[in-house]
């Protein structure tokens, strides 16, 4: 797995995307301090350094040079987090983000940064009772993950390639039910080489914005609640992110 170096001199937003980014799988170092910043950066070379702009006017001569060269250096995956001061000129590949960070973009760029394939949308292991409808016709099914863009469920129905269907979703924790327009883009079938897994992906097609909202706001609240009771949900703090939908983070100090 490859190593992300996070580096700011923010230690509430350090924190906070250092729990993120580790519930995500990702082996994080997170650092304030210049001088141990820089003795990192020499030490070996991070899979993705993501570090806020104001180091660049540090106070180490020695750091802001290395961390322009790596701005500069093609062979580097880097991503700047905006600073208090006016916007720098960077290289304009540079992904930056705002703060307070918005959850789904942070996925995105990280993914395309440091994943041979990476995913666009931040897709939420879940386990909810749905419905699939096809024609007239219509089943049961199991919600095993969601993300913006879709869903892949467990279901008895025969489903094929390209069909076009609807599927009842309920939101549970917030009295919600969506019933969205998909596709069936892949069938996975059950074999000793996926641990006997089995499913169908369904993309969304024609989601209207209202829907896609709503289905923002469920993802971000499970999200949080993962957080938080996480073993280290004390170290989020809920001012660093962008709430879409006001999400409220509830801050349980563990004995």
């Amino acid at each position: 797995m490859k190593r992300l170096l996070l580096a700011d001199n923010r230690d509430e937003l350090l924190s906070t995307l250092e729990v993120v980014l580790k519930h995500w799988g990702y082996r994080v170092l997170a650092l304030s301090r210049p001088v141990d910043i820089l003795q990192s950066l020499e030490a070996s070379h991070p899979g993705l350094l993501i570090f806020g702009e104001d180091l660049l006017q540090s106070s180490s001569e020695a750091l802001n040079r290395a961390l322009a060269h790596l701005l500069h250096d093609p062979a580097s995956a880097t991503i700047l987090l905006k600073g208090h001061g006016p916007d720098a000129l960077h290289p304009t590949e540079t992904p930056r983000l705002d703060v307070p960070v918005d959850l789904f973009v942070l996925f995105e760029k990280v993914q395309a940064c440091i994943e041979s394939h990476p995913r666009r949308n931040l897709r939420l292991t879940v386990s909810l009772p749905g419905m699939v409808c096809l024609g007239e016709r219509s089943n049961l099914a199991e919600v095993i993950s969601v993300s913006r863009q879709g869903l892949f469920i467990k279901t008895t129905f025969q489903l094929g390639a390209d069909d076009n269907l609807r599927v009842v979703l309920p939101l549970f924790g917030m009295k919600k039910e969506l019933e969205l327009q998909g596709k069936v883009i892949y069938r996975v079938e059950p074999n000793v080489l996926n641990n006997y897994r089995q499913g169908v992906g369904i993309e969304f097609t024609a989601l209207a914005a209202e829907e896609q909202q709503i289905l923002e706001d469920y993802l971000e609240k499970q999200l949080l609640e993962e957080l938080t009771e996480s073993q280290r949900g004390t170290d989020l703090d809920p001012r660093q992110l962008q709430l879409h939908s006001g999400s409220m983070v509830r801050i349980v100090k563990l004995p």
